[in-house]
């Protein structure tokens, strides 16, 4: 049976019952080994794979049933060439706000890069950890050389999981959606915000500790001497001198002077009378 050249199903009629093998082969027919990389004439490299689960034999037993066989062939490519792929990146910047206002959080946010398939559904093709309040740029996505490639950026758990379809995740998503590349402009942008509310912590005023009077010192009940008091008091009638009281001391050697001439009158009259006599 001959190959055909074909990029999407191709399918053989009336064929007879009998297992049959389906291989992709080089344009001269001859086989390429599965799963092993093979280099193209322009400098590519693929390989050859099955989807998980299915073998490139088909058996058709037209007595049992006339359903078809399918074998599905995808080819991997590892590096496309220059003539035939262009590459391409995705900013995603992160933003956290908290009651309306820049913040950050304890949490690690993810974002998924996504193509729709045909049904709708997403498939995902990588997933990045994000930076708050800053931007991580995605390689390694691009299309063949004339077509434009779309992309959908989705906020993810750790595990791929779209958390915007999960209610207990904790902030307002906003932001998510598709991003558009083409060969003349090949650096996408999204911008993924997360916005909570939380209550400002009230400072109550603190009270002030009742101060209680203070107390004044218990005087000693021992009554203070005076400074007269402790001077020592004498059973003569002489007054004892104070040093530098000039006063006394004047008062006190002029009675002593009256008494010496006193006392010389005295005598001098004593010895007249013995005279006399």
């Amino acid at each position: 049976m001959n190959g055909v050249s074909v990029s999407e199903a191709v399918t053989f009629d009336n064929l007879p019952s009998g297992t049959y093998y389906v291989l992709e082969t080089d344009a001269q027919g001859n086989p390429i080994v599965m799963n092993e990389t093979q280099t193209t004439a322009d400098g590519g490299s693929y390989y050859c794979t099955l989807e998980e689960g299915q073998n490139n034999q088909v058996t058709v037993d037209l007595t049992v049933s006339e359903e078809p066989g399918t074998v599905m062939l995808t080819n991997v490519y590892l590096e496309f060439s220059e003539d035939y792929y262009w590459d391409a990146t995705i900013d995603i910047t992160k933003r956290v706000l908290r009651n309306g206002e820049e913040a950050t959080a304890d949490d690690t946010f993810y974002a998924g890069v996504y193509q729709m398939l045909e049904d709708g559904s997403y498939e995902l093709l990588t997933e990045v950890e994000l930076q708050q309040n800053d931007t991580v740029t995605v390689t390694g996505l691009g299309g063949p050389i004339g077509e434009s490639m779309t992309y959908y950026v989705f906020e993810t758990d750790g595990n791929g999981n779209r958390v915007s379809e999960d209610p207990a995740f904790r902030y307002a998503v906003s932001g998510e959606g598709s991003v558009t590349v083409t060969q003349d402009s090949t650096a996408g942008s999204i911008t993924i915000t997360n916005e909570y509310e939380e209550e400002e912590p009230t400072e109550e005023p603190s009270e002030k500790p009742t101060e209680k009077p203070s107390e004044k010192p218990t005087e000693p009940t021992t009554k203070s001497t005076d400074a007269k008091d402790t001077e020592p008091t004498t059973t003569t009638s002489t007054k004892a001198t104070k040093t530098g009281d000039t006063t006394d001391l004047t008062v006190e050697l002029l009675l002593m002077a009256v008494a010496a001439v006193l006392m010389g009158t005295s005598v001098y009259a004593r010895k007249r009378r013995r005279n006399r006599r």
